[in-house]
């Protein structure tokens, strides 16, 4: 549920994020984007106490938005998508205007097929990264229940009877992200060889 949530909602906000920095000229925009490029360089730990700080304020902690809404804008994929977005000529924007298409059907239309192999590769990418975040819930949670499968498998794997389910448990646990990229390998290689990146 979690790991979902938080692609689906990543895939939306950054997308949105790119696009608004890219093609709108609005006073602070150059500041955000250097921001978010300043944000490439620390790690999500190094966030974590802020980040715990404000979701406690709110009151969020124990909750499945504690491990959701810090993870939606996420720098390393707004950039990526960014770089795509910026390769798309003005012109097919100002067509689509020209021919009364509002900003929502323009960016659905128009931006998002053409962005199509970055989006695949968020999705590989945070899908990974969701799925195996061991520490956002044993920050934001305390009860059993609100843990997610890392560390379900860390509980088991601590008794040393039971270390065959937890060899299973762990192997069940790689099949999804396997199974993505598997699925979503075309597009990944895609987005390698349009940024000039061959493996």
């Amino acid at each position: 549920l979690t790991t979902l949530a938080n692609v689906f909602g990543t895939l939306i906000v950054c997308s949105m994020g790119a696009y608004g920095l890219s093609k709108f000229r609005f006073p602070g925009s150059r500041l955000i984007f250097s921001i978010i490029v300043a944000a490439l360089m620390f790690s999500p730990q190094v966030t974590q106490i802020s980040t715990f700080l404000i979701v406690s304020s709110i009151k969020l902690t124990d909750t499945y938005w504690a491990l959701i809404l810090p993870k939606l804008a996420t720098a390393l994929y707004l950039f990526l998508i960014k770089q795509f977005v910026d390769q798309i000529p003005d012109s097919y924007i100002e067509s689509a205007r020209l021919d009364g298409a509002g900003e929502f059907k323009l960016f659905y239309k128009i931006i998002v097929p053409m962005i199509r192999p970055a989006l695949m590769t968020v999705v590989v990418f945070s899908f990974t990264a969701y799925w195996n975040d061991f520490f956002s819930p044993m920050v934001y949670t305390s009860t059993e229940a609100m843990k997610t499968l890392p560390l379900a498998i860390q509980t088991i794997g601590s008794n040393v009877i039971r270390i065959g389910a937890a060899g299973a448990a762990t192997f069940l646990m790689t099949v999804p992200t396997i199974l993505i990229f598997l699925i979503m390998q075309k597009r990944v290689m895609e987005t390698m060889v349009h940024s000039g990146i061959k493996g």
